[in-house]
């Protein structure tokens, strides 16, 4: 018995060692796509992606797996090298595997001797980021957990066009940023909310001369996005502290940063520069700005309504949506809820919309000119340098007083907000105990003022009441799969034009969950599925009833000038809203309420507007029910209590119309897939086929699934339908957008 427990211990002994000696191991295994990937063992079943520049620079894709398995033993892929694709030029996609969290730089430390015995030694630090250099990467897909990627990593990736970073991240280059520094073709980017700073990277560098042995070192640093010169929209994380060093420099089509409020610090980062020699040492400071060599003007936008209220409103709804501690979960969710909490939005807006007005009159110094008086009108323009030309209705016979006695006048100013900006919509100019009016401008474009809340989280105390027990709160994980690693085609489709509008955050009615996101994934698979160039495509977030007439107005001038010698694809994602007197069918602008069809765009009018192009072909997208109901449940104004069919427009032209329902049912979201469920399957076979499918294909593929997945899911009808105008009869089947 004795003999056979110490035979056993051995045997258990050798075992450990066996494991022990795996432990540093490096091997070689193949992925499903058959390349060959090196790996490091770092424990008994966890594994480290491993640099193989010579393999990897001959591959254009690595897909790198969860887990690999080596002498009949599976290791997981906790970890990649630090810098380890970096340089790699044929790249064009890459996989991380979801076994990886945390994505690192690599240091290198290079020492050489110089001169003679005794001479200081030549120093090199430098930072590589992970796929650092990679010219060609298009593609990349990371882990929906990931937490970290490290500085520098996507340094003078010049391919990459878009991102998606995971919700999950928390520290995005860590203190030292730089990670998009030199894409030059990233046009639009979101950084996810839990991403606090964004700041500069830091290099060091020394170097000697032989002649008086002095040193120079150098701090040099690296912008987050410097020098991304395509980089057209930022969203900023909503609860950022702080943008520091040169974090936007070169950036010189930067026209937009969301998020991007007075509770955000913006200040300068400092480089180090040190000259000297064995004993004496000097050393400057070179301060750096976020916004140098760029062509956002931040100036200008600190003078905006978003910039002034769009901080203190988020951080009065988190307030207000915390549980107070003599408060029952029961009396929390009757307290806050998604509708109370967007009543709330609202009458914060207009609290700070007031305050804006009334700090930013203060600061406002009125010093108007007065010109010729026009006869023809009975008007004086009135000319001032900060406020632009008002003309004064004055009656002809007090024109020669008014004129004589001006320098005199006392002036009353209306202020309001268009376009995010102060602005004088009305003038009085009292002279001689009389008052004379301005011509009052209107509010063109106030889409700014709703302020995006996102996904700020509603407090329950970590719970919700279910079925009278407490339950921890659900979750609600979105699929993004449809929305990355869009495919990619050679086709240039430069004779085809896209309109494309996205409303989502209405000020006066209920939101449409997605129609944002909805619009800007279509407008990628316009751009790369499809083969639109960037310039082809418009994409309207948002849209007001100006901004509708005139994306269909500036679609139009583009068919003149063509001379009908172009295709157009048509998209909406919003709202759309029945006149209950007529039937007639209408897209709601975000701004408007649903009551006044005198600002909502006629259904009709837009299929003769785009009928009259007389383009070669004209697609249409409708992710909208004309029913009066929500995407979702319950309907788009609370005053209409049930939904009602809305009456047949028939589109003219050239024109093939997809919508999303049928004229008395809803258009349901996806949620778990963050589209519309219209929208979803749409961009589902264009996916699948890479575009090249026939509007027939696509239009019974759509039909088909959404059909199924709507009872499968809501529990309720949604039946796309497909119009078409007299002048494509059956020809639509055959036709491409491709």
């Amino acid at each position: 018995m004795k003999q056979k427990l110490f035979l056993f211990l051995i045997l258990l002994c050798l075992a450990q060692l066996n494991s022990f000696a795996q432990v540093g191991k490096t091997f070689e295994a193949v992925n499903e796509d058959g390349c060959k990937l090196s790996y490091k063992i770092t424990s008994d079943n966890t594994c480290m992606l491993m640099r193989n520049e010579k393999v990897y620079q001959k591959m254009t894709k690595i897909i790198v797996p969860d887990y690999v398995s080596f002498n009949s033993h599976d290791y997981k892929v906790s970890k990649v090298e630090p810098g380890c694709f970096h340089h790699m030029e044929n790249l064009i996609e890459v996989g991380i595997p979801s076994t990886v969290n945390r994505l690192y730089s690599s240091e290198e430390i290079v020492k050489e001797p110089f001169g003679n015995k005794g001479a200081i030694s030549y120093r090199t630090l430098w930072k590589y980021g992970i796929f650092d250099g990679c010219a060609n990467l298009q593609t990349v897909k990371l882990p929906k957990q990931m937490t970290y990627i490290g500085e520098l990593a996507f340094r003078n990736c010049k391919s990459l066009e878009s991102i998606d970073l995971p919700d999950s991240l928390t520290d995005c280059g860590s203190l030292y940023g730089g990670v998009f520094y030199g894409c030059s073709n990233l046009k639009f980017i979101k950084i996810p909310d839990k991403v606090r700073e964004i700041s500069m990277s830091c290099d060091s560098e020394w170097t000697i001369t032989e002649n008086d042995k002095a040193i120079h070192m150098e701090e040099r640093s690296f912008g987050f996005f410097e020098n991304c010169t395509s980089l057209e929209t930022v969203v900023l994380p909503k609860r950022i502290k702080c943008l520091k060093g040169s974090v936007f420099s070169g950036c010189m089509n930067l026209k937009e940063i969301r998020g991007l409020h007075s509770q955000v610090q913006v200040g300068y980062g400092t480089v180090f520069k040190y000259m000297s020699k064995i004993r004496n040492r000097k050393e400057e400071i070179i301060k750096v700005f976020p916004f140098e060599n760029c062509s956002f003007d931040y100036e200008a936008y600190k003078r905006t309504f978003s910039y002034y209220a769009e901080g203190k409103i988020l951080n009065d709804v988190e307030e207000w949506q915390q549980k107070k501690e003599f408060e029952t979960v029961a009396q929390y969710q009757a307290r806050v809820n998604k509708e109370k909490r967007d009543a709330k939005l609202q009458e914060l807006i207009a609290k700070y919309r007031k305050e804006y007005i009334a700090n930013a009159e203060k600061n406002k110094k009125l010093s108007f000119s007065i010109g010729n008086y026009d006869s023809e009108y009975n008007v004086f323009p009135l000319t001032d340098t900060s406020h632009g030309t008002k003309y004064v209705k004055v009656p002809m016979a007090d024109a020669p007083a008014f004129k004589e006695n001006f320098e005199k006048a006392i002036f009353i100013p209306t202020y309001d907000v268009i376009n995010n900006n102060l602005a004088l919509t009305r003038l009085d100019v009292c002279v001689n105990g009389k008052t004379y009016q301005s011509e009052q401008a209107a509010i063109e474009d106030n889409s700014d003022l709703a302020i995006d809340l996102g996904d700020l989280d509603m407090d329950f105390g970590g719970y919700q009441r279910q079925n009278n027990s407490i339950a921890q709160k659900p979750t609600t994980t979105i699929d993004r799969t449809i929305d990355q690693n869009i495919p990619s085609t050679s086709a240039d489709n430069k004779q085809t034009f896209a309109v494309i509008i996205g409303n989502e955050r209405y000020t006066q009615v209920a939101q449409v969950p997605f129609a944002n996101n909805d619009a800007r994934i279509f407008a990628e698979y316009c751009r790369k599925t499809l083969g639109l160039p960037a310039k082809n495509v418009k994409v309207y977030e948002n849209a007001t009833y100006g901004t509708m007439i005139g994306a269909v107005s500036d679609i139009q001038k583009i068919a003149r000038a063509f001379k009908g010698d172009i295709n157009v694809i048509f998209y909406y994602a919003g709202h759309g809203i029945p006149d209950e007197a007529t039937g007639d069918g209408y897209l709601l602008p975000i701004d408007a309420d649903g009551l006044n069809m005198r600002v909502c765009y006629p259904l009709s009018q837009l299929y003769k507007d785009l009928g009259e192009m007389q383009a070669k072909s004209v697609t249409c997208f409708m992710d909208a029910c004309f029913s009066g109901a929500q995407r979702g449940n319950g309907m788009v104004v609370a005053a209409r209590g049930v939904a009602i069919k809305a009456k047949a427009d028939h589109p003219t032209g050239n024109t093939v119309v997809f919508t999303a329902a049928t004229d008395k049912q809803t258009a349901y979201p996806y949620e778990e897939k963050g589209h519309g469920m219209f929208t979803y399957y749409l961009l589902k076979k264009l996916r699948e086929t890479k575009g090249d499918c026939t509007l027939g294909e696509l239009g019974t593929y759509i039909c088909d699934k959404v059909s199924k997945q709507a009872v499968i899911t809501n529990g309720k009808e949604q039946t796309p339908v497909i119009l078409t105008s007299v002048g494509v009869n059956e020809n639509w089947r055959t036709m491409k957008l491709k």
